[in-house]
């Protein structure tokens, strides 16, 4: 083997590598899962809402809707990651999921200090809003990290 041979060989293991993560990124994003998941957290968020016993059931299904629908992307993705995901990818996901908490109670308080009715449901639909507006720069913003993180 000729190192032009080797080269090529690295080139188009680099290559692939990049669009294996660029299909990753792609899935965790793709439009079916982000709605079916601003959706769910409009439900649980705006069950708070609810009478007590409505609260918890509406809830608990929120949860596991939320569960089932991680397993159902997780299955059903076209490439699987043999690495671990990396600690800068893990502090980006607890930071979207403690952004989108903190932007319900922020739009909660929004709108119960305007006096609007059903403020928990107000909160949920605005942060739900922008949980859908914001998925293009957080896919770039994903790329960028699994590009930094060659290891998966």
């Amino acid at each position: 083997m000729h190192p032009h041979d080797a080269q090529s060989a690295l080139d188009d293991i680099n290559r692939l590598q990049g669009r294996t993560r660029d299909e990753i990124v792609h899935h965790y994003f793709a439009l079916p899962y982000v709605l079916l998941s601003a959706l769910i957290f409009f439900i649980t968020y705006a069950s708070f809402d609810f009478p007590r016993p409505w609260h918890d059931i509406t809830m608990v299904v929120g949860l596991g809707l939320w569960a089932a629908t991680a397993i159902l992307q997780r299955r059903r993705s076209s490439v699987r990651r043999k690495s671990p995901i990396s600690d800068l990818e893990l502090v980006f996901y607890i930071g979207w999921g403690l952004a989108f908490a903190g932007l319900f109670f922020a739009f909660r308080l929004g709108a119960e200090a305007v006096g609007l009715p059903f403020h928990n449901t107000i909160g949920a639909a605005a942060a739900a809003a922008v949980w859908v507006l914001a998925i293009p720069p957080s896919r770039r913003i994903l790329t960028v990290i699994m590009n930094r993180n060659r290891g998966s």
